[in-house]
């Protein structure tokens, strides 16, 4: 069960210094997420520190809340990327050497800091929870991706010794979704584990959708053009050749439509999908912008998003459509399936399957009230379900039990309902 919203406002101000970890500088879905809780968490109870490998956008976004950055290398014992590529000894080298001075170096940083506990952001790092144990402080993995399964990941150990490492060394594991939790194999219905649903900012995407349509400016699309949108990281798991099946069988169906994929990814397989486009003739049809900030201006000017992975942990940017008032077709892929209800907030569709994507999408585009409905019934799911502030008070509940075993929190009447 997800762990339902405290009100923090009540406890005593007892500040706990928390050391949050995260894989990268980068603002992909993992480190917004995690800046998100950053910007919203009760700076009286919590003092967060944020430490990353190197410099990029989070650490500046993370200045700008003053909010102290740590620089420190670490490796990835689950690889993504091109060190996903390498094979199993280089990988296994990358992690092994000097993975005892990197830890060493974090250790430090928890003395120095007096830092009570040690949050770690995605699976991928395993050092933070190494330095947890060797201070005697509690570690939290907040885990927001399958290792099993997952084709743009590649771990050291198997997936049945990822779970086991996790579960040894952590206090306390938060799972973005119940899907996820039955990926690893551990049970929800531990003390020791939580479903912390991601939120977003219900006033960073206004239902009513803007009227300058800048993003459709952008690329000279007409008012008129039924835009659909896949936005996420360009990886085989994401599935954008089915989303480039169903774009080929949409089109005999409505001549005035435009598909947008938002994200960057392996530029191999990027370079293949826009060859297939090419190849069935949707060029003229089909929009690469490559990965964008403005991700409330693209869906504020899409009639439909569409998610065509085959495995999904959560789907941010399906909650992010619903709170835009963006109808959202699915695969059924895990995450999407905790988040739309079937043919009241959208639609989800089997994976792997562009024939019946394809007519769905026409089913949502070619009825305006249904689409209409989509738009309110959803934008009010994630209002009740989805908001950031859930997600924020939610994990800092989680933190203060985690440093103040003692303080009772109290419930609030603002407390999620899965």
């Amino acid at each position: 069960m997800q762990e339902s919203i405290k009100d923090t406002n009540n406890l005593p101000k007892k500040i706990a210094r928390v050391l949050l970890i995260s894989h990268g500088p980068l603002l992909y879905g993992a480190q917004r997420s995690l800046l998100a809780f950053l910007a919203g968490v009760n700076r009286e109870i919590i003092e967060p520190f944020l430490l990353i490998p190197r410099e990029g956008p989070l650490a500046d976004e993370a200045r700008k809340l003053d909010i102290p950055v740590i620089i420190l290398p670490v490796n990835h014992w689950v690889a993504f990327g091109d060190t996903a590529k390498m094979n199993y000894f280089r990988r296994v080298t990358k992690v092994f050497y000097g993975l005892k001075k990197r830890v060493a170096d974090i250790a430090a940083v928890i003395t120095q800091h007096e830092i009570d506990l040690i949050y770690t952001n995605t699976v991928t790092l395993i050092e933070g929870a190494l330095a947890a144990r060797a201070t005697k402080r509690p570690h939290l993995w907040h885990l927001r991706e399958h290792v099993s399964g997952n084709k743009d990941l590649k771990a050291v150990l198997p997936a049945t010794l990822i779970s086991k490492t996790i579960a040894a060394l952590s206090d306390k594991i938060i799972m973005n979704s119940q899907s996820l939790g039955e990926g690893y194999k551990i049970s929800l219905k531990d003390n020791k584990v939580a479903v912390v649903y991601n939120g977003v900012d219900l006033n960073s995407f206004p239902l009513v959708h803007d009227n300058q349509h800048i993003f459709r400016q952008e690329l000279n699309l007409g008012q008129s053009t039924k835009v659909i949108a896949l936005i996420g990281s360009i990886t085989p798991r994401k599935g954008v050749n089915t989303f480039i099946e169903m774009a080929s069988k949409l089109t005999s169906n409505f001549n005035d439509i435009a598909f947008i994929v938002a994200g960057d990814g392996e530029s191999r397989l990027t370079s293949e999908l826009k060859a297939k486009v090419k190849q069935l003739g949707l060029n003229d049809k089909f929009h690469f912008v490559g990965w964008r900030t403005d991700v409330d201006s693209i869906l504020c000017d899409s009639d439909l998003l569409v998610i065509s992975a085959e495995q999904e942990p959560f789907g941010r940017t399906v909650v992010e459509a619903m709170a835009a008032g963006v109808p959202v077709v699915s695969t059924r892929c895990g995450g999407p399936e905790e988040i739309i209800v079937d043919g009241e907030t959208g639609f989800l569709v089997p994976a792997n399957g562009a024939d019946e994507l394809a007519s769905t999408a026409a089913k949502v585009l070619s009825d305006p009230e249904l689409a209409s409905s989509f738009s309110t019934k959803g934008r009010l799911r994630v209002q009740e379900i989805f908001s950031e502030e859930a997600y924020v008070r939610n994990i800092e509940t989680i933190l203060i039990k985690l440093t103040n075993p003692s303080i009772p929190a109290k419930e609030s009447q603002h407390a999620n309902k899965p």
